[in-house]
């Protein structure tokens, strides 16, 4: 039908336009941005996010962290992938500031990003997710330890080789302990 085409097309370039703008670094048009975080067009929406993201930096995290609360998978790689690359000394602190609220699919996922950051000083928020009832959730935090892990925190990792029963989360916590010796007893960045 063409009119749905059309549509289609229109909405390809808003996305486009949108990539474009995120691209350019003109942060004066950012908050003209934010109505298309909630466009109900996927590819649009994630187009959003990356040029929020890339504009708005670690201030704009704070508009990125409620898109998750729907659990739609191409919203939570995006914003994701946009944590991963952004710069800020308080991102990894509002990212776990805001993981408790969020459904579980996307608690994993901000997991595998703290852990990708070497995220360290966030151990706690990770480490209180090691008991999860989720299955996504507690293998991303036992996987995380891996890369968030440093000598200070043997004695933790020792507990949980002698009370962790899953073997996939013990061989988690086994790594996490070889990392830690590997790199001298410094967590990864």
């Amino acid at each position: 039908n063409a009119i749905a085409d059309a549509f289609m097309y229109i909405k390809a370039g808003k996305a486009d336009i949108i990539s474009f703008l995120g691209n350019s670094g003109a942060s004066n048009v950012l908050s003209a941005l934010y109505p298309s975080l909630l466009d109900k067009n996927a590819a649009v929406k994630v187009a959003a996010i990356g040029a929020v993201a890339k504009l708005g930096g670690e201030n704009s995290i704070a508009k990125l962290l409620p898109l998750l609360k729907t659990g739609d998978t191409k919203v939570v790689g995006a914003v994701s992938s946009a944590l991963l690359s952004m710069k800020g000394s308080s991102v990894v602190d509002k990212i776990a500031a805001g993981i408790p609220a969020l459904p579980d699919a996307a608690k994993a996922a901000l997991v595998n990003v703290l852990a990708s950051r070497g995220a360290s000083s966030q151990l706690g928020v990770v480490s209180s997710l090691l008991g999860s009832k989720n299955a996504a959730v507690q293998t991303a935090a036992f996987s995380a330890l891996k890369n968030m892990t440093s000598s200070n925190d043997l004695p933790q990792l020792f507990s949980l080789l002698n009370t962790t029963k899953d073997a996939n989360n013990l061989k988690a916590v086994q790594e996490a302990v070889k990392s830690v010796v590997q790199t001298g007893g410094t967590a990864q960045s």
